[in-house]
């Protein structure tokens, strides 16, 4: 492989497809460029048969290696991984991150959301092992205390991309001790290599000591043991090596038995003649009867996924070799089965629509025996002109053709899917906005089950009613799924619309589980919230009272000195009302209102008093007096708003610090200017401020400064150097 497509923006232009890449030249990808890309035109072809495919054209992107591969394979593999990854967890791309403390600007929702996950750590044994699924403490929280698998994997990718893999390390190291429990359910065991769906840290109060309890399924909804967690798992360890170039967790050879224990039990042979994996209803997000039969696409997708991340995992030894022969093998037929069977689009659809049933021989093209009459009406107006995606199930006599989100995704990270599919996906996503996203992203499933279907298929539960939970409700959770896909096909504008969507919602509703309703307006009935309380960001309060100030001294400074400090407050004032407009305008989805809730007239009423009261006592207007004793007040006591945000918040954003900073620096300044004067005068202090009251209440005002001056300090030291740093990724995404 000497030359590679790269099919992202580097530096304006476009690689050529016959044009060298090395690993030196992807690391330097600018991909904020990506967000200036516009949508790649839709280009289907239809998929020739596997036997004139090769398993590196159908996209996985994994030549088979040998037992001994040389150098050059070897950079291939990572090559490709690499791409394929884009952008890789915790890697110092284009992106700001946590680990940046200078120059970040972030939205509050992230800091809040930083918040909460590091309250919602659990520990054991002195180390961070993991994350529990909610910090809702207003309800019985039955098995939310518990640190599951799966839900975990964001918070993970998160800890990787802040710098702190330890926690990730940890969580992967402590399940995979929980992986060689013998595992009972009513007296049955289960396989060596399944994975628990989640555990919780166990204190003995009389001895002090800590144990972990895991569930395999006993405890779940329908005592089903999760497919999906031994495949998040290897996902985890992949993510773990790749962000931090470190192996040697990999090359453990624990870690390389339990691989093995989990491929043992998804690659082993019967009497199923599909490359996609068999399992039972409830094993996976979807943990609850919804009519997912068989083989839902979001097993496969992570299947698939899983299986590449292993192929890059396992070490070239004798047992390691055998394995990636088999999921070499598996990769070949199960992206053809996926991509030939589960793929729908206008023209597919419109060849199930006239299929002939009863079909026998090799040369059947119904060759599932799918019934036309079978097709729901909602498909045919659902389906888009440009546009496409991976059905929920296939199987004999039977496909789901419902929307699911995660296994669409997935395809798409995974590179189950080709480019031109997952443009058809993002096409399928814009076209259908309002059925798919609505008022609160994302629908875990569309369109729900209603009426008597419902009442069938989900055995009457009253969890999963029409458009709640399961049953087409909105899950925010799946926002990181697909922005992650938007960012690799070079969509990002996609990922922007539906976070603005969620900025707008979800500290006010403190952070759901889930949203009902056919458009997700509504807080799911049964989700779990945690309360949180801190904001950060900056005070509009304090910006309109500092542009009340600036515009009042601009004029004083016009009518009475007009110098260089009329031109320095100009641009002060003009740079205060851009900040106020972008605040109540282009922000207008973040600013929380109800937090930064300082009354304006507490400190403008009273500074007007005191102007007219006293004063200064110089020879100018009467007027031009008053209003600079008015200005020189209200400076004092203007930041008041921004002091009191902040001691509301537990944490404090590097850009609000270096702004409270900077603003400190300024409140200085303005008093050493006082100092100056005295020192020009000799110190007389009486000639360079006047007579009377005035000097006194000048005084005054500069020692106000000087203690909110210190109270900025002590936030700006706290952020810097031992405060909460905070996530920001392109355009708010969090």
């Amino acid at each position: 492989m000497s030359s590679i497509n790269v099919d992202v923006s580097l530096k304006g232009s476009l690689r050529n497809a016959d044009t060298p890449c090395d690993m030196a030249e992807i690391e330097e990808i600018d991909f904020s460029r990506i967000f200036d890309r516009p949508p790649r035109p839709l280009n289907m072809d239809r998929q020739r048969s596997c036997d004139e495919r090769s398993l590196s054209e159908l996209s996985t992107g994994l030549p088979i290696p040998s037992p001994r591969p040389s150098s050059r394979v070897e950079n291939n593999f990572r090559l490709i991984d690499h791409l394929n990854f884009l952008p890789s967890p915790g890697r110092r791309s284009g992106f700001n991150t946590p680990l940046s403390q200078f120059g970040v600007e972030t939205h509050p929702t992230v800091a809040e959301a930083w918040e909460d996950l590091r309250r919602s750590l659990v520990y054991f044994r002195g180390e961070p092992v993991g994350t529990i699924a909610a910090l809702d403490n207003s309800e019985e929280q039955v098995n939310y205390d518990q640190v599951f698998v799966r839900d975990f994997v964001p918070s993970a990718l998160a800890f990787l991309m802040n710098g702190e893999p330890e926690i990730v390390k940890n969580f992967i190291l402590k399940t995979l001790r929980l992986q060689s429990w013998e595992k009972k359910i009513d007296r049955f065991q289960l396989g060596e290599g399944v994975m628990p769906a989640s555990f919780k840290v166990l204190h003995d109060p009389v001895t002090h000591n800590e144990t972990l309890m895991a569930d395999f399924g006993e405890s779940a909804i329908g005592r089903v043991a999760p497919v999906d967690s031994g495949f998040w798992w290897i996902f985890l360890l992949r993510a773990y090596t790749k962000s931090t170039g470190d192996t040697s967790l990999a090359e453990k050879p624990e870690c390389q038995k339990g691989m093995r224990l989990i491929l043992s039990l998804c690659l082993s042979e019967g009497f199923d003649t599909f490359p996609t994996l068999l399992c039972a209803d409830g094993c996976c997000m979807v943990d609850r009867r919804m009519g997912v039969y068989g083989y839902p696409i979001e097993i496969q997708a992570l299947f698939f996924m899983a299986l590449r991340c292993a192929l890059l995992l396992l070490k070239q030894d004798e047992e390691g070799n055998e394995f990636v022969e088999r999921i070499t093998k598996r990769l070949h037929a199960l992206s053809f089965h996926m991509r030939s069977y589960y793929w729908i689009d206008l023209k597919q659809l419109n060849d199930i629509y006239r299929y002939k049933t009863e079909e026998y021989s090799h040369t059947a093209v119904n060759k599932f025996n799918v019934i036309p009459d079978s097709l729901p009406e909602w498909i045919f107006d659902f389906m888009p002109v440009r546009g496409g995606y991976f059905i929920g199930n296939v199987s004999p006599a039977r496909m789901d053709f419902r929307w699911f989100c995660l296994g669409n995704c997935i395809a798409i990270l995974s590179s189950l899917a080709t480019p031109e599919q997952s443009t058809a996906i993002m096409d399928l996503i814009e076209s259908r906005w309002e059925e798919l996203v609505g008022e609160m992203p994302l629908k875990v499933i569309y369109p729900a089950i209603e009426s008597h279907e419902w009442r069938i298929v989900t055995g009457c539960d009253p969890k999963n009613t029409r458009w709640s939970y399961h049953n087409g409700g909105s899950w925010p959770v799946l926002l990181w799924l697909l922005t992650a896909a938007c960012i690799k096909t070079g969509r990002p504008q996609i990922a922007r619309r539906a976070i603005e969507l969620a900025e707008t919602r979800l500290i006010k509703d403190n952070w759901p589980e889930y949203y009902d309703g056919k458009l997700g307006r509504f807080v799911g009935k049964q989700a779990r919230k945690f309360q949180t309380w801190s904001i950060a960001g900056l005070s509009l309060k304090t910006q309109e009272l500092t542009a009340m100030f600036l515009a009042v001294r601009l004029y004083c400074s016009f009518v009475m000195e007009y110098d260089i400090h009329t031109i320095l407050d100009l641009a002060t004032l003009a740079t205060t009302l851009w900040v106020i407009y972008m605040i109540r305008f282009n922000l207008k989805s973040s600013y929380m209102e109800d937090k930064d809730n300082f009354a304006l007239y507490y400190v403008a009423a009273p500074c007007a008093v005191l102007a007219l009261l006293i004063h200064p006592s110089t020879a100018h207007n009467l007027l031009n007096r008053i209003l600079w004793a008015f200005c020189v007040y209200l400076e004092a006591v203007s930041v008041l708003p921004q002091l009191r945000v902040m001691q509301n918040t537990k944490i404090v954003e590097p850009f609000t610090a270096h702004y409270v900073f900077a603003l400190g620096v300024a409140r200085f300044l303005s008093c050493a200017h006082w100092v100056l004067q005295v020192l020009d005068t000799r110190g007389h202090l009486l000639v360079a401020l006047g007579y009377g009251l005035w000097p006194s209440m000048v005084l005054i005002s500069e020692i106000v400064q000087t203690f909110i001056l210190a109270d900025f300090c002590y936030y700006y030291v706290k952020s810097v150097f031992g405060g909460q740093l905070v996530l920001r990724l392109p355009s708010g995404v969090v």
